[in-house]
């Protein structure tokens, strides 16, 4: 027999964790270690009560260093439980971890199997089995690399901020990529945030301006993530900065080329309410206070010659020839803070007078399209007003997780339009309301005893046929405890549900995570690590996770920085992980195909020797490469050909 170095003669001594009485309930422990103990592979048998315990493990760090020259397997619970703890016991008993095989006889053998004798078998099985790998495994080396403690964060909506705000001030270098023009995010737009109302341009631009001017921060607006490789510690990222066409540091903001240009389209920051020309500031406030061309509409752009702007600027601040640059950053995590974005209704023909609820918050907004006034461009104010809850694409009862922010700013609402309208009639058509969260429900409340309101309410059979353009005002045709009925206002509401960013799914791809049904990224743990992704080192903060207003995407920021600063402190290396992949370069044929199915990018091809190299840094031990190499050239370590078949072998041969 040879051992895992090629020497003869290398046994493996078995450590049987007795796990308090639950092994002994469900198996023959005694028939087991004779049985066991008799395979000419093996050099003892040992039990012991409870190896996980502190006691446990100082016997058991004990017994491996008096035995230096054996392979190591452990009986005992699932290693997804304890595998790591058995792992330290054999570091400290100076015996390299990746000598040692463990068979889950508790999960597998004890607590599923009824029959004791039954039971007996199958753990004598699985024994010799992880004997048989034992002895065929390789020592790996355990080692660290130096690791980056910048940070990339994605959105530079509130939970962006918040994060970026906290990290700096930590000391972390970060980097902040937004793909609009301007930071802020969707609280940017807004004009008042419940339950205080409070002015939400007040609350948010002091910290808009401390991330802007803070010399650890720097923050990438128009700007788009284009690759990225390596993993948690030495990520590499690739940013897209789009040329904006205007020098953002010379320019001042005063619009006087925004008044030269002769193009006008419907401004997207106002939902359309309204229009803006190719070279303008995304909307009153935004920051950075600065133009930009946009080329997608510019006549310089479409092959006309027209200049309009740059002559007009009085700083000679526009330069047509500037194009977009590729950044390549180096940081250690990266925190998503893409945010969430209304469903919409899906509704191309939908008469002018049905807008949704962020629309109305740009009307009402002093700094909006009306200047605070509450009426479409060139309409009289709305005399009655519809207010719709959570409609989703077919105008049923929503069928998507709960937004938790609709009924509170359809509160919201009511509080405005009675401020700003008096005399204005207002109707509530929903399924539901949801008022949870600090002072919410007071503040509806609040609303609900200041101001007039008829409320239909309907059953989760009911829904919203459609709406009839009527001229000045519109119809709304639903249903009713089975009846069809029909309501005229002036202007309809709606809130619909939220979704993750429309760009979180691209996103996802880019760095291997997963997003939901709905677009939300997935968490690695619901309750417990929702502010993790499902990868190592790629936080989740604020409603890209799922539905969160601003005091949530706050808090939610807050932790995901946390964990950031907690796993990435400066001088601490980071465990390179040593069951990698390698290339068994004499029989590599340099097909190239482990180069388009790594999904780590970690492979790279040698043009002059012709073959294929891993990056071990980048390299997560998935095994892809390997089971897709048609020559076989790839071995996974830990998990080589050699190990998993004699792993195999015992098991059906036992």
């Amino acid at each position: 027999m040879m051992n895992s170095n090629g020497e003869a003669g290398k046994k493996a001594r078995v450590y049987v964790c007795e796990c308090g009485p639950i092994m002994n309930e469900g198996i023959d422990l005694p028939a087991l270690e004779a049985r066991i103990g008799a395979l000419p592979r093996v050099a003892a048998v040992t039990r012991y009560s409870t190896l996980c315990s502190e006691q446990g493990r100082t016997w058991l760090t004990d017994h491996l260093a008096a035995h230096p020259e054996s392979v190591v397997v452990i009986a005992a619970c699932s290693p997804r439980e304890h595998g790591s703890t058995f792992m330290e016991a054999c570091r400290k008993g100076g015996l390299n971890p990746y000598l040692l095989a463990i068979a889950n006889i508790r999960e597998q053998c004890a607590w599923v199997t009824a029959d004791r004798h039954a039971a007996t078998f199958k753990a004598e099985r699985l024994i010799k089995s992880a004997v048989a790998r034992a002895c065929v495994q390789d020592p790996l080396p355990e080692n660290e690399v130096e690791c980056s403690t910048d940070v990339l964060i994605v959105g530079a909506g509130v939970a962006g901020l918040t994060a970026a705000h906290q990290l700096a001030r930590a000391g972390r270098r970060v980097f902040l990529v937004e793909r609009t023009p301007a930071i802020g995010g969707r609280v940017g737009l807004l004009g008042e945030v419940f339950p205080n109302m409070e002015c939400s341009s007040c609350m948010i631009e002091p910290l808009m301006d401390e991330i802007l001017h803070h010399p650890l921060i720097e923050a990438l607006t128009y700007s788009e993530v284009e690759s990225v490789k390596g993993s948690f510690g030495n990520f590499i990222v690739q940013v897209r900065r789009r040329a904006r066409h205007v020098d953002t540091a010379g320019c001042y903001g005063c619009r006087t080329c925004h008044a030269a240009c002769p193009v006008e389209i419907p401004n997207e920051f106002d939902f359309g309410l309204s229009r803006r020309n190719a070279v303008y500031i995304p909307y009153t406030g935004a920051l950075p206070n600065a133009s930009l061309v946009d080329e997608t509409v510019c006549l310089r752009f479409r092959g006309e010659k027209c200049t309009a702007c740059a002559e007009a600027c009085p700083f000679g601040n526009i330069h047509f020839d500037d194009s977009d640059e590729i950044t390549e950053l180096q940081v250690g995590a990266i925190l998503l803070a893409t945010g969430s974005e209304p469903l919409l209704l899906g509704r191309a023909a939908a008469p002018k007078r049905v807008i949704t609820g962020m629309m109305l918050e740009r009307l009402v907004n002093s700094a909006g399209p009306t200047g605070g006034t509450v009426s479409l461009p060139g309409e009289e104010p709305p005399r009655s007003v519809a207010l719709i809850y959570c409609a989703d694409e077919a105008g049923k009862a929503p069928s998507v997780a709960c937004s938790k922010v609709c009924c509170m700013s359809m509160a919201k609402y009511r509080h405005q339009l009675q401020q700003k309208l008096p005399d204005c009639t207002v109707v509530e058509i929903l399924w539901e309301r949801c008022t949870g969260g600090k002072g919410y429900r007071e503040f509806a409340r609040d609303v609900d005893t200041h101001s007039e309101v008829q409320r239909i309410r309907l059953t989760d059979s009911d829904r919203i046929l459609r709406f009839v353009d009527r001229g000045n005002t519109v119809g709304i045709r639903y249903t009713q405890e089975g009846m069809t009925a029909q309501l005229n206002v002036d202007l309809v509401v709606i809130a619909p549900p939220l979704r993750g960013s429309p760009t979180n799914r691209e996103l996802g791809a880019l760095l291997r995570t997963s997003v939901d049904d709905h677009d939300f990224f997935v968490e690695e743990h619901r309750h417990l690590k929702s502010h993790r992704s499902l990868v190592e080192g790629v936080m989740l903060a604020g409603s890209c996770q799922g539905p969160k207003d601003v005091q949530e995407s706050t808090a939610h920021a807050a932790a995901a920085a946390g964990e950031v600063l907690s796993l990435l402190i400066p001088g601490r290396k980071l465990k390179v992980e040593p069951a990698t992949a390698e290339v068994r370069q004499d029989i590599c044929s340099g097909c190239g195909i482990c180069l388009a199915t790594c999904p780590y990018q970690a492979i790279t091809f040698h043009e002059t020797r012709r073959v294929a190299e891993i990056n071990n840094l980048l390299c997560r031990s998935c095994g892809t490469c390997a089971a897709g190499c048609p020559s076989g050239a790839i071995d996974a370590r830990h998990f080589t050909d050699r190990q998993l078949w004699a792993e195999v072998d015992a098991l059906l041969n036992a």
